[in-house]
């Protein structure tokens, strides 16, 4: 049997440490879009709205796409500060298809913008390309169903969830998403 001097196998061990430090290095950078959303909301849930914003944008930069993670990255930058860089990414929500203008107006993590003169001008741009939409009143109705359900999976108190339950609920949202689908395609 072989023994190796005691430089060896410090070299050895640094040498595998090194490879390890690497390769967990090297796979934080890879993660996919939807995993650095998932850290932008941790982040975002204990409060830590810079690293949540930052979190975000490397989720933009790894092809996030859909307009409500571009508003959430919105709301982020808003409560960190990031004024600029919030405006920015309501702009390319609206861009992707954001048209909730009720939601843009009311949430209270973008309240720090209503007084900047660039506000008045995104929710006119939201509330046109919702008005340039062909079936508003499914829109609405798609929007009210959303809203119901998000309050059920929230815990909210509000009346329309008066003695339903959660089956209730996603019950009648299938039932009439399932008409909708029918009568009006995908």
């Amino acid at each position: 049997m072989r023994r190796f001097a005691p430089s060896h196998v410090f070299a050895c061990a640094l040498l595998v440490s090194l490879t390890a430090l690497t390769v967990t290095s090297c796979g934080a950078w890879a993660q996919t879009a939807g995993e650095w959303v998932r850290e932008a909301r941790e982040h975002y849930d204990a409060r830590r709205f810079a690293e949540s914003s930052e979190s975000y944008a490397r989720a933009i930069e790894a092809g996030a796409q859909n307009p409500t993670t571009f508003f959430n990255a919105a709301c982020a930058a808003a409560l960190a500060g990031l004024l600029d860089v919030a405006f920015e990414r309501l702009g390319a929500a609206l861009e992707r298809g954001f048209l909730d203008d009720a939601a843009l107006v009311v949430d209270r993590d973008l309240r720090v913008l209503h007084d900047d003169t660039r506000w008045a001008a995104v929710v006119a741009r939201c509330r046109a390309a919702q008005a340039a939409l062909v079936q508003p009143e499914l829109r609405r109705e798609l929007l009210e169903m959303r809203r119901i359900d998000q309050a059920m999976r929230r815990g909210e108190a509000i009346p329309e969830l008066e003695g339903k339950t959660w089956g209730d609920v996603d019950g009648a949202n299938t039932a009439r998403m399932r008409e909708i689908v029918r009568e009006h395609g995908w």
